[in-house]
């Protein structure tokens, strides 16, 4: 009896799953032939749109990367630091970068600079490096930890010197 009952769970939730893949799969699919008709491989994977001669990592990553290189500035730091959401044209929304976002920015960039080999990423480590110790740090005078790094900038945001 209880054999028959799990079956039955697992029967439920393996069609719950394929209906609810199918409803995911024909979204981005509509969402994708927005921009063109998707093409799948032989295992029904979607085969990215462009391939140049590094491949579909190489594009997107660059796609990627020059979007935050070329982000405006905001009382002189770039605004992916001055704001934890922005949009596709850098509008920002409230509440102050998360210090875990600059630490993984740091790593990745670093891989980025080494991967492209490009000072400009390498340039956007350093800024992102001097925001934290300008930006965020607890104050001087705190008692429990002085000139210690705080996870999210909250001082007056003072231009780079």
């Amino acid at each position: 009896m209880l054999t028959k009952v799990l079956s039955r769970r697992a029967i439920a939730l393996f069609v719950f799953v394929l209906i609810t893949n199918s409803t995911a799969r024909a979204q981005y699919n509509a969402d994708v032939a927005h921009y063109h008709t998707p093409i799948y491989n032989s295992f029904g994977k979607l085969v990215p749109w462009h391939i140049d001669e590094n491949g579909p990592f190489d594009y997107i990553m660059d796609i990627q990367a020059k979007w935050w290189l070329n982000a405006p500035q905001k009382n002189g730091w770039p605004v992916y630091l001055t704001a934890s959401k922005l949009t596709r044209t850098y509008e920002q929304s409230n509440g102050a970068v998360p210090g875990s976002a600059c630490s993984l920015a740091i790593i990745a960039y670093l891989k980025y600079y080494s991967y492209t080999g490009h000072k400009a990423y390498l340039d956007m480590v350093k800024t992102i490096g001097d925001y934290l110790i300008r930006q965020c740090l607890t104050s001087s005078t705190y008692a429990g930890y002085p000139d210690f790094p705080w996870p999210a900038g909250e001082r007056v945001l003072a231009a780079p010197p």
